[in-house]
């Protein structure tokens, strides 16, 4: 009986810290070069497609699926989803809660990166912090300056006006706030992630009086799901002995 933890997100290494001895695999998709070490074993890269998956489901032995990506991982938990339903093995989703808006944010929901771009006024200075996979979604802010963050250095920017700004968020308000005004930002562009890390950034923006763009979170799918750490953990250790 082994459970193949997807993971990639905080909630997903600080469960693999307890299931150390457990018959499970956890599966990182490899967007971080050097990503963190796990409590278990850890497998880096995709599967190849839905029968990539299927294969390693069958090779593996896995009796069930712990799906703890990202809240923006779209194509992962749909296809994990799917295929654990097929195959009649259990699934559940740990999915971190979106942060809600406080006193004093200046907060607008928004579809994607063109709608934003659409309500910002010319000349704008936008704080990117979408993740570094969005560099290639990016040409409807082209008018503005973009200052995009990434974890990890591939080279310099490819738009017209502004740069990358490689390294992890502060959780430091201050730091933040300080990264803002020296780029004399004027917008902030982010993912709802929820959960600590990124949130000193909206801290900032709130302290700064900056309009803050989210991005809508991709539907999930339609099974089990828990914000719970000791729920999942009671879940893989059902499967895992």
């Amino acid at each position: 009986m082994t459970v193949l933890l997807l993971a990639g997100t905080g909630e997903a290494r600080a469960l693999s810290q307890r299931l150390t001895g457990r018959s499970v695999i956890a599966s990182l998709a490899g967007v971080t070069r050097k990503p963190k070490p796990y409590g278990v074993p850890m497998r880096i890269g995709g599967f190849g497609g839905v029968e990539g998956l299927k294969s390693f489901l069958k090779d593996e032995g896995i009796t069930a699926i712990l799906d703890a990506t990202h809240p923006y991982a779209a194509q992962m938990p749909q296809r994990a989803a799917t295929i654990g339903a097929e195959y009649n093995l259990p699934y559940l989703r740990l999915l971190r809660p979106p942060w809600q808006p406080q006193p004093g944010d200046q907060w607008h929901d928004v579809d994607n990166l063109q709608a934003a771009a659409a309500q910002m006024p010319p000349h704008s200075t936008v704080f990117l912090a979408t993740g570094g996979q969005s560099a290639d979604h990016i040409a409807p802010l082209h008018a503005h300056t973009i200052w995009l963050r990434r974890v990890d250095d591939t080279g310099p920017a490819p738009w017209p006006k502004g740069g990358v700004l490689v390294g992890l968020p502060s959780d430091d308000p201050q730091v933040e706030a300080e990264l803002l005004r020296a780029h004399d930002i004027t917008h902030v562009i982010a993912k709802n992630s929820g959960g600590p890390m990124g949130y000193a950034k909206l801290e900032a923006a709130r302290d700064l009086g900056l309009p803050v763009y989210l991005l809508a979170r991709p539907s999930h799918p339609q099974a089990p799901t828990t914000t719970s750490l000791d729920t999942a953990e009671s879940f893989v250790k059902a499967y895992a002995p």
